[in-house]
């Protein structure tokens, strides 16, 4: 099994759910009192949860552009 399979076999999760992840590794982060090793884990999963978020954004982004483009295939970026 490829690790592609392996995820796309989990659901995935929301955007609110990854974004409340990412504010909870945030939170411990600023806290200031966990070991170096426990931080740098935590530091690691919140760069993967933030490309995550992106990720995600930029799809609706361009969901968004698909929906708003004209009659000519002109995106009408002022809707956005």
């Amino acid at each position: 099994m490829s690790a592609t399979e392996s995820t796309e076999s989990k659901p995935a999760e929301s955007f609110e759910t990854l974004m409340e992840r990412l504010e909870s590794r945030v939170a411990a982060l600023e806290q200031g009192d966990l070991p170096l090793e426990q931080a740098l884990k935590l530091f690691e999963e919140g760069i993967e949860l933030t490309r995550s978020c992106h990720e995600r954004l930029d799809s609706a982004e361009e969901r968004i552009k698909v929906l708003t483009q004209g009659a000519v295939g002109v995106v009408e970026e002022d809707l956005l």
